[in-house]
């Protein structure tokens, strides 16, 4: 073996699990299959009821390289969390329990991409949607350049990440902090968006390359079932960006960025006829002051049934597979802040 250490890197795949006994071994499976062998895998359980603790300890059993661990979590981010502080490896992944690598060279091609790229950071690659007896759904096709990516393209979500097709430098995860809690439903986002823009930033540590690594399953039990907890949960990560000092982007993006969220969220909110406080007191914490005038005028309005089947006559509710595709959708823009006219908002958010 020669002094590069990306020539047969140890890759270390996280599988954060709670009660997906139904899926979890196809992708156990999918990982052991890999024609590239030097792997762990960490599987991170919140003390399922149901039969993945069986599952699990069975192939722990076959194969010293999977080790199950069960204790109690608060939720997604707790627990990759949990396993980060396990894994020994200098490439990473985080593949859901009900989720598995679409074929057996995924690792080898992992493994290429970094040995000939020494400074990328984040690497990944398409995926697709099967349903629950993985047969392949009809989705809408959504073309993405291969290539590096812009780290502030990263940051406005004009680039998506699916979890399962993305790998990582564990030093660099380590060196942003993880991931946070507070955003448990977006936090795998939240990570890939620190990732790129945390200082020290290049041009050359983001690279999409072409391919198919991961199918999702897609099913109703799903944690990506409810998007206001997306729309939520992607507003407070914003705010969290716009104060941090250590996010190497333009404080006008980050500004505009943020209030792309928070309009997105009140009216996502407004739409499903859910109380929009959460919304209105993000609004307040990052600006200081309370909503519009025209927000609460709409607010009002819409509590008119006529009034709200008419304003949101063209509203497409997406599916979690779509708002995952296209990280704001369609739907974005209902709506003006008066403080901020920049054409940037209408051209990239």
């Amino acid at each position: 073996m020669s002094g590069n250490v990306y020539e047969n890197p140890l890759i270390s795949i996280i599988v954060p699990s709670f009660n997906q006994g139904k899926y979890i071994e196809k992708t156990i499976l999918s990982v052991l299959h890999q024609s590239y062998q030097n792997w762990e895998l960490i599987i991170q359980d919140a003390c399922s009821k149901d039969e993945t603790g069986e599952i699990c300890k069975r192939y722990q059993q076959l194969d010293s390289r999977i080790r199950f661990f069960q204790e109690k979590d608060k939720g997604f981010a707790d627990a990759v969390n949990k396993a980060l502080a396990k894994i020994t490896g200098r490439i990473g992944a985080i593949q859901s329990s009900d989720d598995y690598y679409a074929h057996q060279e995924v690792f080898s091609e992992v493994v290429r991409h970094y040995h000939e790229h020494p400074e990328l950071q984040l690497l990944t690659s398409g995926s697709r949607m099967v349903d629950s007896d993985y047969r392949f759904l009809e989705t809408p096709e959504i073309s993405r350049d291969s290539g590096f990516i812009d780290p502030v393209d990263a940051f406005l979500l004009k680039d998506h990440f699916a979890q399962g097709s993305t790998f990582f430098k564990i030093a660099r995860i380590q060196e942003i902090g993880g991931l946070h809690a507070d955003v448990d439903m977006v936090a795998d986002t939240d990570l890939w968006v620190r990732l790129a823009n945390w200082n020290p930033v290049t041009s050359q540590a983001l690279l999409r390359v072409e391919g198919i690594w991961s199918h999702l399953i897609m099913h109703p039990e799903q944690r990506t079932a409810d998007q206001s907890r997306f729309h939520l949960g992607r507003s407070k990560m914003y705010i969290r960006y716009f104060r941090e000092q250590q996010m190497n982007v333009p404080h006008d993006i980050k500004s505009i960025a943020v209030t792309g969220h928070l309009i997105d969220t009140f009216h996502y909110l407004l739409f499903k006829k859910k109380s929009t406080e959460p919304a209105e007191n993000l609004f307040q914490e990052h600006f200081g002051y309370g909503i519009p005038l025209r927000w609460k005028i709409k607010k009002m309005l819409c509590r008119i049934s006529w009034l709200h089947s008419f304003y949101f006559r063209n509203f497409k509710d997406y599916d979690s597979g779509a708002i995952l595709g296209n990280a704001r959708g369609a739907n974005s823009l209902w709506f003006e802040i008066p403080t901020l006219k920049s054409p940037y908002v209408k051209s990239n958010l």
